[in-house]
């Protein structure tokens, strides 16, 4: 099945915000690629986007955590390309349960200011009202919710690594992602994956 209007992802600027935040990227729709069949839903063939033709990369929650953890500097992600997050990994980061390490995760997320767009499925208890889209049809999301399960035994955090992976694909998306099982169940179907360090050292 293909993916609804191929790669999308429409950019609307939050002139609200100050700093990076003032840059933020909502997702409505807007193709990121003239070719309405670049993005394959796996089950038909596999994706056909190298790294250096995809628009941007999804950080994963784990991304913050190493980049606070290793010294990392923000900046040195922000000059490699188009980042993006959702709701899930600012979420998450905001449920860390030492003040200090979530008053500095939140501060790194922050300075790196991915573009904020909605995931491409809505959950109850889990999507705040106008961050996620209403959900698809085809199972998608289902389908690598099971992958995951089967992989690491059901993580309590299968559900919003699921979202994030979901998201990713369907916007063409590279995952930037320290999680083995959530690289292995996306390269899986379909998207391609890069671990942090590999990402820093794209040129």
């Amino acid at each position: 099945m293909l993916l609804p209007k191929g790669c999308h992802i429409q950019h609307q600027i939050d002139r609200g915000m100050a700093g990076a935040e003032s840059n933020r990227i909502a997702a409505k729709g807007v193709l990121y690629s003239e070719n309405r069949h670049d993005c394959i839903l796996p089950g038909t063939r596999r994706f056909t986007m190298s790294l250096h033709m995809r628009r941007g990369y999804m950080l994963d929650t784990n991304v913050f955590n190493h980049v606070l953890r290793d010294g990392v500097a923000p900046s040195s992600l922000v000059a490699r390309g188009a980042l993006f997050a959702t709701h899930v990994q600012f979420q998450e980061l905001q449920a860390t349960r030492d003040d200090d390490r979530r008053k500095q995760l939140i501060a790194v997320f922050q300075m790196i200011g991915p573009n904020r767009i909605p995931t491409e499925t809505s959950l109850w208890d889990v999507t705040p009202w106008d961050e996620g889209k209403w959900s698809p049809d085809d199972e998608f999301y289902e389908h690598l919710l099971v992958d995951l399960g089967r992989r690491n035994g059901g993580k309590s955090n299968n559900v919003q690594d699921a979202l994030i992976a979901e998201t990713a694909i369907r916007n063409c998306l590279c995952l930037v992602t320290g999680d083995r099982d959530l690289a292995e169940v996306t390269r899986a179907r379909g998207d391609d994956t890069l671990t942090l360090r590999d990402f820093l050292a794209l040129i």
